[in-house]
């Protein structure tokens, strides 16, 4: 059976509203217009997208502290109308700007400022350090904690 990549590749055109599907056989391309969907089905359209975008984001989360973390970041990344701010896998932007404030003594505020003047090697090389990566962890052991304040008791 072939693969999805080798029978059709897909292109989005945001500027246009539509998706062309272009086919391994050399036959008419077809496009798909988000203009000529019923409001109904746009509804659904979006709804769906917003539900693999976020299930997306926790794909390899290792905890359910990691895979909410990662929801509210793209809750929040769509929410201020951005599509993609960050290399995946890349934390989010205030949970990496609270640990380079635990790491480096300064404020979140700070953090998050020095952050968004970085290039991305750079934040890359901060979100790798050692002193940022105890205090991811010690963020994440802290959700966990407050998670497990309300979880049922464990028994076998």
């Amino acid at each position: 059976m072939a693969k999805r990549n080798e029978i059709a590749k897909k292109t989005v055109d945001v500027d246009n509203g539509s998706v062309t599907f272009t086919f391994a056989d050399a036959g008419a391309p077809i496009v798909v217009e988000l203009s000529k969907v019923s409001d109904a089905n746009t509804t659904r359209l979006a709804l769906h997208g917003m539900s693999q975008k976020c299930g997306d984001s926790y794909a390899g989360a290792e905890s359910i502290a990691d895979a909410r973390e990662a929801v509210l970041g793209v809750q929040e990344m769509l929410y201020s109308g951005e599509w993609s701010t960050r290399a995946p896998g890349e934390p989010r932007t205030s949970v990496l700007a609270e640990a380079l404030a635990r790491a480096t003594g300064k404020t979140v505020e700070a953090a998050k400022a020095a952050l968004d003047a970085m290039d991305d090697d750079t934040r890359k090389a901060v979100s790798a350090h050692p002193g940022v990566k105890k205090a991811r962890a010690e963020i994440a052991l802290e959700k966990a904690s407050a998670e497990l304040a309300n979880a049922p008791a464990l028994s076998f």
